[in-house]
């Protein structure tokens, strides 16, 4: 090997040195630590993470050429030497089409990902306001109902309480049907949530608004014509069984009402509370609306029980449209 030239020698071993770069460099793609310290630059760290033994055979054939060619000794020299040094150098010019590859297929399976969850969010809020608009509609139909039945029952010499187990026995379907509607919209909301407990809270809370508008009943049956329009009763509370995992309600009030209508209070206190989140004032007044429907709905059957003249429904929706300019006169005031 001697008569060789420089090049000569360098043309006959560098096959030896590709070969055994690209069974490093496909060895590293196979093992994902060493792949993500490689992407860092890690390019040392990476190498110790491959298993042991790996290329070992081309390794060995590239020093043992060196030795051939250069004399004996010398291939352990160049491989710890020049072969390590422009080691990195080597494998990220072999790697970099692999790495980008990689990255762009992780980027669209990140997106895909986000996209999915994307698209379950938004399914589950479609399902969410579906059950939101069943539940207030079966929420209305049982309240009409245990209401209507305490109208006619109040003349009797029963209690509130008697009144209200009589009413929620009569409308026991459409009680039935409201607390199951309300657990069913929570559990899509908070699947996690104990459908037995929830409906539990939910049937109780139902129970202290039906006692409640049957005291309210009970109070207007026995106060004077001329005095009720000076003296309004209390509202009852609407349960609200949007936040697991209790229900939130209101405390029923047992003594004489407040002087502020409990339906502006509570258009002002949320007008408050949703300052600045809103740029569209009728966004805001819907958004206020929809949070002080309990407030809004015990009015209307406030009003009911004090002159019946109107039927629920149209006292209903005459309370709300009351609430309606309520609250735009707060969100004017506010702004």
């Amino acid at each position: 090997m001697s008569t060789l030239t420089e090049a000569q020698k360098r043309k006959i071993h560098l096959p030896y040195v590709r070969a055994a770069t690209n069974c490093i460099s496909q060895s590293l793609l196979m093992a994902p630590d060493a792949v993500r310290l490689a992407k860092q630059g890690q390019w040392a760290d990476a190498l110790r993470a491959l298993p042991k033994g790996q290329c070992g055979a081309e390794l060995s054939t590239l020093i043992g050429t060196h030795d051939q060619l250069y004399g004996a000794g010398t291939g352990q020299t160049f491989f710890a030497g020049p072969y390590i040094s422009d080691l990195p150098r080597a494998l990220g010019n072999r790697l970099k089409g692999e790495f980008e590859r990689l990255a762009a297929a992780e980027a669209r399976e990140i997106a895909a990902r986000q996209q999915e969850v994307a698209r379950q969010e938004a399914a589950k809020r479609v399902r969410i306001e579906e059950a939101d608009r069943v539940a207030s509609l079966y929420r209305d139909k049982m309240y009409e109902c245990t209401t209507n039945q305490i109208v006619k029952l109040v003349t009797s010499s029963e209690g509130a309480e008697v009144l209200a187990t009589a009413a929620l026995t009569i409308c026991s379907d459409e009680v039935a049907n409201a607390a199951k509607a309300g657990t069913a919209k929570i559990r899509i909301e908070y699947p996690d949530a104990d459908a037995v407990s929830l409906r539990a809270e939910i049937e109780t809370a139902i129970r202290k608004n039906v006692v409640t508008t049957a005291v309210q009943a009970k109070a207007a049956l026995n106060t004077p014509r001329q005095q009720v329009a000076s003296e309004p009763a209390p509202a009852p509370v609407t349960p609200v069984v949007a936040t697991p995992p209790q229900v939130a309600t209101a405390p029923v009030n047992a003594g004489p009402a407040p002087a502020a209508s409990p339906v502006r209070e509570c258009l002002r206190t949320m007008a408050k509370a949703r300052e600045g989140k809103f740029v569209n004032r009728e966004d805001l007044v819907k958004a206020m609306l929809d949070l002080c429907r309990p407030e809004i709905e015990g009015a209307a059957r406030s009003t009911f029980l004090k002159d019946d003249k109107a039927s629920l429904e149209q006292t209903r929706d005459k309370t709300l449209q009351e609430a309606l300019l309520e609250a735009r006169e707060v969100v004017g005031a506010a702004n």
